[in-house]
């Protein structure tokens, strides 16, 4: 999904980073995750939205376009 964002705003560079909270738990933990999945919107190192469960595509969509814009 971010990819398809990203080649419509090509000054955007977007990440996706998939954290095994097994793996990273004291990340999850310090991040605050306590749903999976978890979706985190992060600019700039700050938290700008997120999501608890799969976000709809349309609406994670809005959300990065809704960030591009501001």
């Amino acid at each position: 999904m971010a990819w398809k964002v990203a080649e419509s705003h090509e000054s955007v560079e977007l990440q996706t980073v998939k954290l095994e909270t097994e793996d990273g738990l004291s990340l999850a933990q310090a991040s605050s995750i306590r749903t999976i999945p978890s979706v985190v919107l992060i600019v700039d190192g700050e938290e700008v939205e997120r999501f608890a469960g799969t976000p709809e595509p349309d609406s994670l969509r809005e959300a990065v376009e809704g960030m591009l814009e501001d």
